[in-house]
């Protein structure tokens, strides 16, 4: 008898000290739980706003304050309370310390704004004044550190409140500023703080889910394990994808490939043309080539244009700056930021690139000076992103309401939905006399009222020559054996006649005019028009064009926009409405002549005599010289042209053999991506499956909850080989008595004698009978869970779904 008891007093004392450890485990998995989300995602939020603004590098150890406050939130208790308190102090010692100005948090946050007015400015061409800072150089770093440690608790006080809401709607606010600024403006943060951030996403809605079913509020180490199972596979996946992209694809490779700029490409331009775009009149698509198909001209009205004084002119709205193999893009926010002192100082002495012909002008006749036509635009199916002006321009675009001036490049609308109706002041059509006003200049430049004129347009002109005169190297070879002439660059580009002569006698030779193309399916463009393809419309011409005079040092860019055609004006009265339909949409090349500014070039056939031409007249079938015609190919053999192309470099043919090994890294991890959104897909929808059944149960009568537990338990009775699905349940019983125990088995029977009474008997189900089969099929489940291991839980939770 005493051997008996001592026996059970030991049996006893093991069971409790296995409970104890097991307490313990519990514990330390609740700890893992709750902190880690909300660790992950606080670093993640910091550290990808540091980055996308950009600040210095000394300021990401700010986050430290507010990771000491998420451990003191996460205490409870009284030390949470403590953290509520200093969060609230601080906040109203930070307001009054910002108030104060000339303190070091005010000049903290000074610091902060002007880095974050810099990439804004660099991404969005959003040009903002800088703030003054006063704090002496040595003390700024200090004054950044405390005023980010700052923000830093507050994000900290911020995405505690977050992961204790348990929903995930408040989760996406939380990310939505960095994926506003990332696929809307641009501002992308590094992959990492995003990987980081993405992480701490995916585990607070982990928790969120494994808190919120209600039925589980005694938390097993079973979810706990499961937790920590996803916690480690979705950073291991995260790691891998991040040491990948680090490390194996470099930094230019993602720009070549378009695998990280392509999703960010695709949201922006559905959104602009959510934003900005009606019915589509042409098919113009802002100069992107791999949305080219055949030529598209609608009656569909784009513009109504009123004028005071009715007169032909050129319409501008897309500018493409940059040439790529897949379209034109507009100059980049970076490079206007950089020279935003240029163009601020320019426009303090009423120097504008955008109204540079009118300016000049109205100096060689100062009696036409107030001449003007007063035009108003009301743009019905357009592009409302863009303000359709003239090259003769004379209302200051500051003077515009909820107008941005671009680098003189362009005028884009600050609304959200763009600007639909506008009126600008326009000096008559002054295209047609560019000659004259170049002759005009050219004499009188050096007299003392054109000073302040010249010198304002030397610094504009090294600008203009710096920005538009650049080819890839690809194309410099390309034109280079086309056109037989060597590159001309800087004051010793081609004489605008021989340029003019040159490109456009070339064009008619070896380009046929053709409404009708095959769309560009890979490849350069450029190469494919002129030893491919050799033919297409507006769109080809230009851009073959604008290349060729930046071939031969004349700064030129690619123009999408409407024609106020002679024939359209002809028999148009003072403010009589003029209708701009698709059939007037265009494309053309613009050229900067020195000391003149921009002009419109004419080098699509059938448009020759559309607009009027200038005195100075362009040659468009002439000779071009012995020189030239070596250059050239016979008609309809453009394609012989392509042998005389000189090889590339072997640094570019080296990276071209490398590129076949960026695409197939690009594609395995696509390939990874889509299988892992399916596998969380089907996860998703089976995790709601059970859910749904659960939750069935809960708000079913007593009669077939009981029944529905029935058929639960038998799931988990089958899954884990107590039973075969054969014979009756009773014969269950002992094999639960062996496994867990008598009293669990005899609680089995009672249950499985109410489950019966409620399948097979009208007999009513009472309230107590029900919560005692739920308490025997929860206590199974534990006890179940208790005996297999973490990687066995997380099968049973994600692949058979059995809680």
């Amino acid at each position: 008898m005493s051997k008996t008891r001592q026996k059970r007093e030991r049996n006893s004392g093991l069971h409790i000290s296995v409970r104890e450890h097991t307490a313990g485990k519990n514990r330390i998995w609740t700890a893992v739980n709750l902190s880690a989300p909300v660790l992950l995602l606080y670093l993640g939020a910091a550290w990808s706003l540091l980055s996308v603004f950009e600040l210095p590098s000394y300021t990401w150890w700010a986050v430290l304050p507010g990771v000491v406050l998420l451990l003191l939130l996460l205490a409870g208790g009284r030390i949470r309370k403590c953290g509520y308190v200093i969060t609230g102090v601080l906040f109203l010692v930070t307001l009054g310390l910002i108030l104060g100005k000339q303190t070091p948090v005010y000049q903290g946050l000074l610091l902060a704004c002007n880095d974050a007015t810099k990439a804004l400015g660099q991404h969005t061409e959003i040009l903002l004044e800088g703030y003054q800072v006063s704090a002496a150089t040595d003390v700024q770093p200090l004054c950044y550190q405390l005023f980010t440690g700052i923000c830093g608790i507050f994000l900290a006080a911020v995405c505690y409140s977050v992961t204790e809401s348990k929903k995930n709607g408040v989760l996406f606010l939380l990310l939505l500023p960095v994926g506003i600024l990332a696929l809307v403006c641009g501002m992308g943060a590094k992959s990492w703080p995003i990987l980081i951030l993405l992480l701490g996403a995916i585990l607070t809605m982990n928790t969120s889910f494994l808190r919120g079913s209600r039925q589980k509020t005694n938390a097993t180490v079973g979810s706990s394990g499961a937790f920590l199972q996803v916690a480690v596979w979705t950073a291991v996946f995260f790691v891998g994808a991040a040491v990948l992209l680090q490390v194996a694809v470099s930094k230019s490779g993602y720009q070549k490939l378009g695998f990280v700029s392509g999703l960010q490409e695709k949201v922006q331009a559905t959104i602009q043309e959510l934003r900005y775009e009606k019915e589509p009149v042409s098919s113009f698509n802002q100069g992107q080539f791999d949305k080219l198909g055949d030529l598209k001209l609608t009656d569909k009205e784009a513009l109504k244009v009123v004028m005071d004084e009715p007169t032909s002119m050129y319409l501008r709205g897309f500018i493409g700056s940059t040439y790529t193999s897949t379209g034109w893009e507009e100059t980049e926010g970076k490079e206007l930021y950089e020279k935003r002192e240029l163009f601020y100082w320019l426009h303090r002495t009423d120097f504008n690139g955008l109204t540079q012909m009118a300016t000049l002008y109205g100096l060689e006749n100062p009696d036409k000076k107030e001449e003007s036509v007063q035009v108003t635009v009301q743009n019905v199916n357009g592009n409302s992103k863009y303000l359709y002006t003239p090259y003769e321009l004379m209302t200051e675009p500051q003077s515009l309401e909820d107008v941005r001036n671009v680098g003189d490049e362009r005028l884009q609308s600050e609304k959200f939905m763009g600007s639909r109706v506008y009126t600008y002041q326009a000096a008559g059509n002054l295209v047609k006399q560019y000659p004259q006003i170049a002759s005009g200049f050219y004499s009188e430049k050096d007299s003392e009222e054109f000073k302040t004129y010249t010198e304002d347009e030397s610094y504009y002109n090294s600008f203009v020559y710096e920005q538009y005169t650049e080819i890839p190297l690809e194309t410099e070879l390309l034109l280079g054996a086309h056109l037989n002439v060597e590159r001309r660059s800087g004051q010793n580009h081609a004489s605008y006649e021989e340029a003019n002569t040159l490109i456009t006698a070339y064009l008619n030779k070896n380009l046929k005019y053709s409404e009708k193309i095959t769309p560009l399916q890979s490849g350069d463009f450029l190469k494919n028009l002129l030893e491919v393809r050799s033919q297409g419309y507006s769109v080809h011409y230009a851009t073959a064009a604008t290349m060729m005079y930046r071939y031969l040092g004349i700064p030129a860019r690619y123009v999408e926009g409407y024609l106020v055609t002679p024939k359209l004006v002809a028999d148009t009265e003072d403010y009589e409405e003029i209708s701009i339909t698709g059939k007037q949409a265009h494309a053309w090349v613009e050229i900067y002549q020195d000391g003149i500014g921009w002009v419109p070039m004419e080098v699509t056939p059938p448009y020759f005599d559309v607009m009027e031409r200038p005195d100075y007249e362009i040659v468009a079938d002439g000779g071009i010289g012995d020189e030239g015609q070596e250059g050239s190919a016979e008609d309809g053999q453009s394609q012989n042209v392509q042998d005389k192309t000189p090889d590339v470099p072997e640094e570019q043919t080296k990276s071209k053999d490398h590129d076949w090994k960026k695409w197939l890294l690009a594609g395995a991890l696509i390939l990874v991506f889509l299988a892992l959104l399916a596998l969380v897909g089907y996860v998703i929808v089976r995790r709601w499956r059970l859910r749904t059944y659960l939750r069935e149960i809960r708000q079913a009568d007593h009669r077939r909850a009981v029944c529905l537990l029935g058929q639960y338990m038998v799931r988990w009775l089958c899954y884990v080989k107590l039973w075969d699905g054969n014979g009756s349940r009773y014969q269950v019983r002992e094999s639960l008595e062996e496994k867990f125990g008598e009293e669990l088995s005899q609680r089995y029977q009672r249950a499985i004698d109410v489950i019966q009474l409620s399948a097979y008997s009208d007999a009513e189900i009472t309230s107590m009978e029900r919560q005692e089969t739920e308490a025997v099929v929860h206590d199974l489940q534990s006890r179940i869970l208790h005996t297999v291991g973490i990687r066995q839980k997380l099968r049973m939770k994600f692949i058979d779904f059995l809680y």
